[in-house]
């Protein structure tokens, strides 16, 4: 079956800016991760899905830079971050000449600091 993450999306809501209420960072709480493998344009790739115990039935697809950060910050063993909080930020940049708008996980040497200035958020709070 192909799969496009756009589609896979319709199926598994995904977390967005929006979930940020307003801010520029968010603090979750990781429940499970997940490798998925889709068709991409003809060839095959795999990605990470994780989600959260305070995101309900909201997903997060890491991309490479942010599945390096949680390699980085936490282990190279998926399953070490679960119940590990996750600090998630807005990112706005810029991809082949076309801007975007993006949660990423937090470079790890800002994880200390947004861990320590961000209260854990409530169960359903997020995910709107």
């Amino acid at each position: 079956m192909k799969v496009d993450t756009k589609n896979y999306g319709k199926s598994r809501e995904k977390l967005t800016l929006d979930d940020l209420d307003g801010g520029d960072t968010i603090v979750l709480t990781c429940a499970s991760v997940e490798e998925v493998t889709f068709d991409d344009n003809g060839k095959e790739r795999k990605s990470l899905v994780m989600t959260f115990e305070e995101s309900g039935e909201k997903s997060y697809w890491p991309n490479k830079t942010s599945t390096g950060y949680l390699v980085e910050a936490i282990s190279a063993e998926s399953d070490e971050w679960i119940g590990q909080r996750i600090p998630l930020e807005a990112v706005h940049g810029d991809y082949q000449g076309k801007p975007y708008d993006s949660l990423w996980v937090a470079a790890p040497e800002r994880w200390a600091s947004i861990l320590k200035a961000t209260k854990p958020v409530k169960r359903g709070k997020s995910a709107r």
